[in-house]
């Protein structure tokens, strides 16, 4: 048998490699391990059966889609951490000479594995020759060569991510850097209780007289079914909770409990008469009216924040806005807890729209607002809580599960008077629940 015939015999499957991987990252996290396959007479561990087992799975059209996925993700990488290996090793030559620098590997292509090793050994070698060298006093600070490579390294990072990365290790950390982080500080620890912010006057006397205590840490009552056993309330997720766990020993009830149990839907809002899901017509006649291009309006300071909360509370009013829809955007970049960078709103077009598109909009024409969250962290409360917690508004929303304690987290906006798209999809059983596909039903 030739030599390529061996290395490529000797080369893993992928089943295999796989169930190393699997193996590898338990090993590293300390998780259980199951038990080692009995060996059969032969000596074999069982691999037909992982083979087969493999083969059926690949034959989900589901499966083998993934794994496909994952065998390009992998080779991509691999191909990237070649490129930055590869003066280590005897290929630069190759590549400079072939001019294929570029060149694309397949997942089972022995080469790829074959370089794969190779600058492993170089990599390895390169460590090794650094620590000889130190020993024999040739370099007299190790840490300040490995220092001077890893800033070569950082040179070379010459793609999208590695400048998104040095971005983010470079960049200041917006707590440190924007007002509200100052007034409004992320409430991060595990021991204290969470306490609400309230922008109601009134609400806010209650919680300092204490009206919204509450014992315990409250994550038994949190999902409470509503039925009462001898007074105490019935948790439907059925959780156990450590008696060490780290919480704290009290917290606060929701402020706006009381509104939203007892909340009755306008009767506009339940009015379905002249609506068609299947008027093809008169989704193209909205097509005609869809804005293009950016027409969104950036609000980054309190006067614009002001002039929009007014155009809205004003609209409810007169009858002209009885709903807006909002999108959050929030991270949790070098912070425990996470924090919402950017607030999405947008108000009702008129069916047809006969603004003046001779310029941008402006915060009295326009009907997308982009806000800053950080920028404007301290004062969003007063002037877009009450506007959340009228209940005339209705607040549209797809997906609200994070955005909700989002907003009362970082804000002390409650919402009252909720439309979430995204449940109302899974409880008409629609063929998906994604936004996408009801832009397309509804909007064409």
């Amino acid at each position: 048998m030739s030599t390529d015939a061996n290395n490529e015999a000797e080369l893993p499957s992928l089943p295999k490699l796989l169930a190393s991987l699997a193996l590898g990252a338990r090993s590293v996290n300390n998780l259980p391990i199951a038990s080692t396959p009995s060996s059969d007479d032969d000596g074999s561990t069982g691999g037909e059966e992982e083979d087969d087992e493999f083969a059926f799975r690949m034959s989900l059209p589901e499966f083998a889609s993934l794994n496909n996925e994952a065998r390009q993700s992998l080779t991509s990488l691999l191909c990237k951490a070649l490129e930055g290996t590869a003066h280590l090793t005897q290929h630069q030559q190759q590549m400079d000479d072939s001019g294929d620098g570029d060149h694309a590997y397949e997942f089972d292509d022995p080469e790829l594995w074959e370089r794969c090793a190779d600058a492993c050994d170089a990599v390895l070698d390169r460590v090794t020759s650094y620590i000889n060298k130190y020993n024999s006093g040739d370099v007299e600070n190790l840490v300040d060569v490995i220092g001077a490579v890893s800033a070569q390294a950082r040179n070379k990072a010459s793609n999208s991510y590695g400048r998104m990365i040095q971005g983010l290790a470079s960049m200041e950390k917006p707590q440190n850097i924007f007002q509200g982080f100052v007034t409004h500080p992320p409430q991060n620890s595990r021991g204290e209780p969470f306490v609400p912010i309230i922008f109601d006057a009134d609400k806010q006397a209650l919680l300092d007289r204490g009206e919204f205590n509450r014992d315990g840490h409250g994550l038994d009552s949190k999902n409470y079914s509503g039925d009462s056993n001898n007074g105490n309330d019935v948790d439907i997720t059925r959780r156990k909770y450590a008696p060490d766990m780290v919480a704290p020993n009290h917290h606060y009830g929701h402020p706006y409990k009381e509104e939203i149990d007892s909340l009755e839907y306008r009767p506009w809002q339940l009015d379905v008469s002249g609506i068609d899901s299947n008027d093809d017509e008169k989704i193209a006649e909205q097509a005609k009216y869809k804005n293009t291009g950016d027409n969104g309006v950036w609000i980054d300071n309190e006067d614009d924040l002001s002039e929009l909360a007014q155009r809205i509370t004003q609209g409810q009013l007169d009858g002209e806005i009885n709903e807006i829809s909002l999108d959050l955007e929030a991270h949790s970049h070098r912070t425990f807890a996470g924090f919402v960078c950017l607030i999405q709103l947008s108000i009702r077009r008129p069916e047809k729209n006969n603004a003046d598109s001779s310029g941008p909009p402006d915060i009295s024409s326009g009907y997308d607002f982009l806000i800053d969250a950080l920028t404007l962290r301290h004062v969003i409360p007063a002037h877009l809580g009450p506007i959340l917690a009228n209940p005339n508004i209705v607040k549209v929303m797809h997906g609200a599960d994070s955005d909700i304690p989002w907003l009362q987290r970082d804000f002390g906006c409650y919402i009252v008077n909720l439309f979430d798209t995204g449940r109302a999809s899974r409880m008409l059983s629609f063929p998906s629940a994604g936004l996408a596909y009801l832009l397309r039903k509804y909007a064409g």
